[in-house]
């Protein structure tokens, strides 16, 4: 698999291992009374927005969605073909992480373990 962006990678692990996320599945990032939930690929997406990189935009009938500042895409359970450019990440790095997240129910934890050695 092609290596990852190290800057965006570093964030995102410790992102995933520092206990302000959250776990969702089936979507990035699902919003409630009480806190909002992410999928691993959506704590990345966020610590990006963070940064000024890329937003989530709210539209009433579909939840929260996300769009990159430079390219206005909406998806809700797969980041947009131009934030992975960005971060470097491949589709099958993609496809393996939501297998993880959502289908072995794999905790932060060891998603973040996953990427610091394979990606």
């Amino acid at each position: 698999m092609k290596k990852m962006n190290k800057k965006w990678k570093g964030k995102w692990v410790k992102a995933l291992l520092g206990g302000e996320y959250v776990q969702c599945s089936d979507e990035l990032c699902a919003t409630g009374i009480k806190y909002d939930k992410f999928c691993c690929l959506g704590v990345v997406y966020d610590v990006v927005a963070r940064e000024g990189e890329a937003e989530w935009v709210h539209d009433p009938g579909l939840s929260w969605s996300n769009t990159l500042t430079e390219a206005a895409t909406n998806c809700s359970t797969h980041l947009p073909e131009n934030f992975k450019r960005k971060i470097g990440l491949s589709l099958d790095a993609e496809q393996h992480l939501i297998a993880m997240n959502d289908d072995d129910n794999a905790d932060f934890k060891t998603i973040a373990k996953y990427i610091k050695e394979k990606l």
